[in-house]
């Protein structure tokens, strides 16, 4: 919002934001773009994460009712498996060659998050994977059970 705040000397040393309300703060933040170089390391650190055998998130509770329902029919499957360095999945079966990706609604709901989901579908499947998505609100109802032709 450009407004000009004051903020005390104490105070700046234990914040580097100037924003005038939590509120600016967070449209600020998350109307940010990130540079380039900055996404190139993020992902740089993710991958070394990931090939020293620490995940990088938890399961959110979509992710964890798949697991389930994966477990009790018996299936061998991977959890944040990275494809080809590239690709973090939530659900990867080796047997069929198969990603299974659970989208939250909110976050799957947004424009450039669709954008990236659409280009990463089109990468996994020439890469010769089969793909999956199950939505937040399939997952939660219980109807995916369905779509899992296991």
């Amino acid at each position: 919002c450009k407004k000009e705040i004051y903020r005390s000397p104490s105070l700046l040393k234990r914040t580097k934001d100037r924003f005038c309300s939590r509120k600016c703060r967070s449209n600020n933040q998350l109307g940010r773009v990130l540079s380039k170089e900055r996404i190139k390391n993020m992902r740089k650190g993710i991958i070394k994460s990931l090939l020293e055998g620490r995940g990088i998130k938890n399961p959110t509770s979509i992710e964890k009712k798949v697991y389930e329902e994966l477990k009790s029919r018996g299936v061998l499957f991977e959890t944040q498996k990275l494809i080809n360095k590239k690709f973090l999945v939530d659900t990867f079966i080796p047997s069929l060659n198969l990603i299974i990706e659970c989208d939250g609604d909110y976050w799957h709901g947004l424009e450039r998050v669709q954008r990236k989901d659409k280009s990463e579908n089109a990468y996994l499947l020439k890469c010769g994977f089969s793909v999956l998505r199950l939505s937040e609100l399939e997952i939660n109802n219980g109807s995916f059970k369905k779509r899992l032709f296991l």
